[in-house]
């Protein structure tokens, strides 16, 4: 029994090493923490496609990657981002109800 649970725990530390992509964002998050060689904050990348779009950040981290002379990619990655107040979100603004009502009163 006791080698059996062994084994098992061996096969949940390996499979915990795999990604599990669900969304488009989520891969294209690992993408680019791939390209820049900054793997451990993943969850990082993920969050900035998924709030600001993926074309921009792909681009800017490829073009990153290809400087040899840059030592810490994922910090010069960050600090070349423009403003978040810069850049519009890709997300649909919710309106409350509320300001749904204050609307059809002002029209």
């Amino acid at each position: 029994m006791p080698l059996e649970n062994a084994h098992y725990l061996e096969k949940l530390k390996s499979r915990r090493k795999e990604s599990h992509v669900y969304r488009r964002y989520q891969l294209l998050g690992l993408q680019i923490a791939d390209i820049l060689a900054d793997r451990p904050h993943k969850a990082l990348y993920i969050k900035l496609v998924k709030e600001r779009g993926s074309e921009e950040l792909l681009g800017l981290a490829k073009r990153i990657a290809e400087q040899k002379h840059i030592e810490k990619k994922g910090a010069y990655f960050m600090a070349c981002l423009p403003k978040k107040s810069q850049i519009p979100s890709t997300k649909s603004q919710t309106i409350s109800k509320s300001q749904m009502r204050k609307k059809k009163v002002s029209v």
